[in-house]
Order: structure tokens, then C-alpha cells, then sequence
């Protein structure tokens, strides 16, 4: 039955509900005031089981904003597909299927000299017209995560000076321990410049999709215009674009892996201390 007629038919009830109530209770001392507020409420009811023809989707809306929780969608926002390389997101009964490539740029427009910037610009212009299916071209900058390379420099200095611990003392040793101790000191310098501020990397990359009936419909749609679209790419620009996959795929779409967490809460601590200081 339709919810509008539901609805109606509710309010009706109700309101016939408390009218026989009110009828019901004796008009005497406080059970006056109990009927006159039921034949108001009754009243209310009945005006509303009216106005419900009409605006039925208002008091739905009014009635749903008093809830707790308001769920608003019981569909994950997107997952990743079976093969690891597509983001698979569902609007009603069709898949949507993404897939990323990453266009490497080993040229900065500040090192080239303006002709080489207008065919680099032309470059660019054939790189859009190569599809004729909607292509989304995006270039980030990104703070680089320096943990794993921060840690690993710290391995070495601590292996560094392991070495030195063993050979002081030896006959002989003096010529490589300050070989060793030297290459300390190169590492210390390094880790130091490396904390001190942070690194960005300039990322570009394409996303194409493709939809379909089903998931594998919609993977094997983006998966050819992927493949037409990174060979475009390749003929146009003499380079090799690579799909996105992992965490790389992942740092597409979450913004806490475009900026590490590690290296944001570094960054709060140094300007809140500069800030005491």
C-alpha cells in the first residue's frame, strides 16, 4: 500500500482513538481538562491526516530529523575489486569500476627554456584529445612519508657504530675506525637535514572508468579503455604510465595517506613548540 495512503489512514485512526476516549471520560473536576486536551489533540490528528495528501513528504522528513542515527547509505562508499586494480563503487544496480595510472614527469617547467615549454604544453593538448571516453587527469603534491627512510638511517648509524665499538682497540684499526666514524658522521649529517623539514613529490596521474551490469562487467569495460588509454599515453608523451595499485591505488582516494600521520603530527609538535618558545 502506498505510504501517503498508509499515512492518512494512521492519523485517522488516531484521531478517532482519542475521540472516543474523550467522549468516554466523565466531564467532571480535573477529567475536564483531560478532554478538552484529548478533543485538541483529536483536532490536531485530524488536520494533519488531511494536510498529509499534500505535503506527505514534509512530515516524513520532520518526523525522520528527531531519530538519533540517520543512516545515509547502507552501501560501502567503494572497495576494491577482486584483481586488486580497480575501485568498485555501486550507484543502484550498476558498477562503476576506476582504475588509476600514474604518468611519470621528469622535467620541471622551470628547467626547460620557453620553446621546450610551448612543445611540452602542445604535448599536454594531444594528451587530452587522445580518448574519446571521459578521462580524469589530476596532479598532487604530497608530503612524503621519511619514516621508513629516516629508520633506515638510523639502522646504519647504529651498525656503524657496532663496527667501530669492535675494531677500537685492535693494532692497526686506526685508519678504518676513523673511516667509520666519519661515515657516521656523513649519515648524522643526512638524518639531521632529512628531519628538519619536510619533502613533497609532485604526482600526476590518469583515472578512467567503466560500468556495467556486474562487477566483472564493469572491471573488464575499464580494464580495455585502461589499456587503449596507457598506450595513448605512451605514444604521445615517450613514457611509460603504471597502474596504481596498493597502497599507491589507496593514496588516490584517502587524503591520510597523501599526508602521512606521522609526519603531520611532527609538524604540529614543531610549531606548537615554536609557538612556546
Amino acid at each position: 500500500m502506498d505510504t501517503k495512503i498508509v499515512m492518512f489512514l494512521g492519523l485517522l485512526m488516531l484521531s478517532f482513538i482519542l475521540l472516543v476516549a474523550a467522549i468516554v471520560i466523565p466531564p467532571t473536576g480535573i477529567f475536564t481538562l483531560v478532554k478538552l486536551l484529548l478533543l485538541l489533540a483529536s483536532m490536531v490528528f485530524d488536520i494533519l491526516a488531511f494536510a498529509s495528501r499534500y505535503y506527505h513528504t514534509y512530515i516524513v522528513e520532520l518526523v525522520k530529523q528527531h531519530r538519533k542515527s540517520i543512516v545515509l547509505s547502507s552501501e560501502n562508499a567503494y572497495r576494491l575489486s577482486e584483481t586488486g586494480e580497480a575501485i568498485i563503487a555501486k550507484r543502484g544496480e550498476t558498477y562503476i569500476a576506476t582504475m588509476y595510472m600514474t604518468i611519470p614527469v621528469y622535467v620541471s617547467g622551470t628547467e626547460m627554456s620557453p620553446e621546450e615549454r610551448l612543445d611540452f604544453g602542445k604535448q599536454v593538448g594531444r594528451l587530452i584529445s587522445i580518448n574519446k571516453e571521459p578521462v580524469r587527469y589530476t596532479t598532487q603534491m604530497r608530503v612524503m612519508n621519511k619514516d621508513l627512510y629516516i629508520e633506515s638511517i638510523h639502522d646504519m648509524i647504529t651498525s656503524t657504530e657496532n663496527d667501530v665499538l669492535k675494531l677500537e682497540g685492535q693494532p692497526g684499526s686506526e685508519k678504518e675506525t676513523d673511516k667509520l666514524k666519519g661515515s657516521i658522521e656523513m649519515w648524522n649529517n643526512i638524518l639531521a637535514s632529512a628531519g628538519s623539514s619536510q619533502s613533497l613529490e609532485l604526482v600526476s596521474y590518469a583515472a578512467v572508468s567503466g560500468s556495467g551490469t556486474t562487477e566483472l562487467e564493469a572491471t573488464t569495460m575499464v580494464q580495455q579503455k585502461a589499456r587503449d588509454l596507457m598506450s595513448g599515453i605512451s605514444s604521445t608523451m615517450g613514457i611509460v604510465p603504471l597502474l596504481a595499485v596498493g597502497d599507491e591505488l589507496i593514496r588516490m582516494l584517502e587524503p591520510e595517506y597523501a599526508i602521512p600521520f606521522t609526519t603531520v603530527s611532527e609538524q604540529i609538535t614543531k610549531k606548537i613548540e615554536e609557538e612556546v618558545i
